[in-house]
């Protein structure tokens, strides 16, 4: 083999080993956090669904949009969005939240009847209400074709029966139709929406941006390029003053590290909290360093 041939091999040789170190050990970058901000007062999470094309884009009705508004990667669904029910999974018991009180049906299961929890206001201070309840679901039913489907499908009408009371006429018998507004998971299909912030909106080019939470956290800021996004504590919220519940981190950031192998370089580092999930291998690197 020449020189020249040998020379070229060393080359590709070294230039393997660099992208591999590199992919291995990826550069410790600033954490998009407050500056100052202690450790222990950040909660990070992974970003499971990667890199938003438009982070400041909150509307999650135009379908076939990837909205950070509707996702468990941005931390929309966890901290921000508004849920009438919960369900706990290991015992199938409804968790009353925004509502306070399980759905009521009528004996011929075409009435949904929905007590809305008083007290409770958006993080901007306006009452959540009835009214919000029944503008959402009206607006779902005059949207455009592809956004509010099920709503157009089985919703006869709905109104308010009083500031706290909300009924919803079906088409048919449904006694499962509280499912579009039962969290399972982390979401439900519909998130009620502010009257206030929405009305008179286009569904197809509103963007809902900062969105306007009623959860316990606001969005404080988010990447550019779409890869975080960072919540802080909202320290007036309405659950601590009914339920006395305070979350402990000031600041949530769910962040996107690319493959397995980063996020767990990321937890090994102290640099991430909180993943879905992480093959065998890669959780025992983590256990051992």
């Amino acid at each position: 083999m020449s020189f020249k041939s040998n020379l070229i091999s060393c080359l590709i040789l070294i230039i393997l080993t660099i992208s591999i170190f590199t992919m291995q050990q990826p550069v410790k970058a600033q954490l998009p956090i407050p500056p100052g901000t202690p450790r222990g007062d950040v909660l990070i999470v992974d970003n499971h669904v990667g890199i938003f094309p438009d982070p400041t884009n909150w509307n999650w009705l135009v379908p076939g949009v990837t909205s950070p508004g509707k996702s468990g990667g941005s931390g929309a669904n966890q901290l921000c969005n508004a849920w009438l029910w919960y369900l706990n999974t290991t015992n199938n018991e409804i968790i009353n939240w925004l509502a306070s009180g399980p759905p009521i049906y009528s004996p011929n299961l075409k009435e949904l009847r929905i007590h809305v929890r008083k007290g409770v206001y958006w993080n901007d201070g306006v009452p959540f209400t009835a009214d919000d309840v029944v503008f959402t679901i009206k607006y779902l039913k005059g949207a455009p074709p592809g956004i509010g489907d099920v709503v157009k499908l089985w919703v006869e009408d709905v109104y308010k029966e009083d500031d706290y009371t909300a009924v919803i006429k079906l088409k048919g018998p449904n006694p499962r139709f509280h499912y579009q507004f039962l969290v399972i998971i982390y979401s439900a299909p519909i998130s009620i929406l502010p009257k206030h912030v929405w009305e008179g909106k286009d569904p197809m080019t509103f963007k809902f941006y900062p969105p306007v939470c009623i959860g316990p956290y606001n969005l404080k800021a988010v990447d550019s390029g779409g890869a975080w996004f960072l919540w802080e504590r909202y320290d007036d919220w309405w659950g601590t003053k009914l339920f006395g519940m305070k979350p402990s981190p000031k600041y949530v950031l769910y962040i996107y590290y690319g493959p397995e192998e980063t996020m767990a370089l990321a937890m090994i580092r102290h640099e991430l909290d909180a993943m879905r999930s992480l093959l065998p291998e890669n959780i025992e690197r983590v256990r051992k360093q």
